[in-house]
C-alpha cells in the first residue's frame, strides 16, 4: 500500500481566490500514477495536495482520515474490482465527487454504470492531458455543488406542503 503527499502549484480560481484541492488518486499502476501526477502539475488554474493509494483499503483509510475534495479512481485494484470498487468509495464518502479513470476499452461500460450510481465523470487514461483533467475536475466539483444546492432546496421545499398528512390533511 502506498500513501504519499505532493503539493503542486498555487492557483487562482474564480474571483481571485486562492484554492488548494485535496485529491485522492486510487491507482495501482505506478506508471499511471506518475502520468496523472504529471498532468496535475501541468494544470495552471488549480493547486493539488495529492494523496495516493494503490489498494482500495488504503484509499478508504485516506478518505476517513483526510479532508478530500475529489477522487480519481481506477476501478480495478489488487483488492477490489469493477463496480464494487466504486461502490465502496461512494458509500464511504457520498458527498465527494468521484471521477473514474478507465484503462481498457471494456471498462467504458463499467464507467457508465458508475455514473448511473453517482460518479461525476469518467476519463480514459490513454486520452488524458492536463487540459482534459483540469476541465473534468472543475466540472465534477461544480456539478456536485449544484446537486447539493438542489438537495438543500428539496429539503426546504418539504417544510411546506409535504408536511401535511395526506390522509387527514392535518399539519
Amino acid at each position: 500500500m502506498s500513501h504519499s503527499h505532493h503539493t503542486i502549484n498555487r492557483f487562482h480560481w474564480g474571483a481571485g481566490k486562492n484554492y488548494s484541492l485535496s485529491l485522492l488518486l486510487v491507482e495501482d499502476k505506478a506508471s499511471d500514477q506518475q502520468l496523472i501526477s504529471y498532468y496535475l502539475k501541468e494544470v495552471k488554474t488549480l493547486s493539488f495536495n495529492i494523496h495516493t493509494a494503490t489498494h482500495l483499503q488504503a484509499g478508504l483509510a485516506i478518505l476517513v482520515q483526510e479532508k478530500i475534495d475529489i477522487v480519481l479512481l481506477d476501478l480495478n485494484l489488487p483488492d477490489s474490482n469493477e463496480l464494487a470498487t466504486f461502490d465502496r468509495i461512494h458509500e464511504t464518502a457520498p458527498e465527494i465527487p468521484i471521477i473514474i479513470m478507465t484503462g481498457a476499452d471494456n471498462e467504458e461500460y463499467l464507467a457508465l454504470k458508475a455514473i448511473e450510481r453517482g460518479a461525476q465523470d469518467y476519463l480514459e487514461k490513454t486520452s488524458l492531458s492536463s487540459t482534459i483533467l483540469n476541465k473534468a475536475i472543475q466540472y465534477a466539483l461544480k456539478r456536485k455543488e449544484m446537486v447539493r444546492g438542489l438537495e438543500r432546496a428539496q429539503r426546504l421545499g418539504k417544510l411546506g406542503f409535504w408536511e401535511v398528512n395526506p390522509i387527514t390533511m392535518q399539519w
